[in-house]
């Protein structure tokens, strides 16, 4: 089961807590992103 909450802006990239895998990103002038988990 996938759970989504509110993680850190920092550090950039895919970060693993422990407890699941906070990904982050910039972008000064995206309209969207796209995420894909293989």
């Amino acid at each position: 089961m996938t759970q989504l909450a509110i993680g850190e802006a920092t550090p950039h990239g895919a970060t693993y807590d422990g407890h699941g895998v906070n990904f982050t990103l910039f972008s000064a002038h995206a309209e969207r992103v796209e995420l894909w988990r293989f």
